[in-house]
C-alpha cells in the first residue's frame, strides 16, 4: 500500500476544506476497499479532506480513478499506487545476473 496525500485547491491555489473523494476501479463505478488512513486503520470509502484541504489514503497496488467533489463541481483523475518498500523475492536479481564471479 502506498500512502497517497493531495491538497484540494482550485485554479488560484486556494485551499478548499470539506471536499469528498471517492477512490474507484478504474473505468468503473466500483468503490476500492481496503482503503487505510495514515495510522493503517479502516478508512471509509468516500472519505473526506481536512480542514487543510488534505485527502489522504493508503490503497492497495494498482491503478484507479480518484473523483474529488466540491463546491458542485467533480473532478475525476487516473492514479497509480505502488508501495516502493516491496521488493523481488532476493533470487530474482540473483538467477537473472550473467555476470562470471572474479577469481
Amino acid at each position: 500500500m502506498e500512502l497517497k496525500n493531495y491538497f484540494v485547491q482550485n485554479a488560484n491555489g486556494d485551499i478548499l476544506p470539506g471536499a469528498t473523494a471517492a477512490l474507484y476501479l478504474p473505468g468503473t463505478t466500483s468503490l476500492v476497499s481496503d482503503l487505510k488512513d495514515s495510522d493503517g486503520a479502516a478508512l471509509a470509502n468516500p472519505f473526506a479532506a481536512t480542514a487543510d484541504g488534505l485527502l489522504q489514503f493508503a490503497a492497495p497496488n494498482g491503478t484507479y480513478d480518484l473523483t474529488v467533489s466540491t463546491l458542485g463541481r467533480s473532478y475525476t483523475v487516473r492514479i497509480q499506487c505502488n508501495d516502493g518498500a516491496l521488493r523481488p523475492r532476493s533470487g530474482y536479481y540473483a538467477n537473472a545476473r550473467s555476470e562470471a564471479p572474479i577469481e
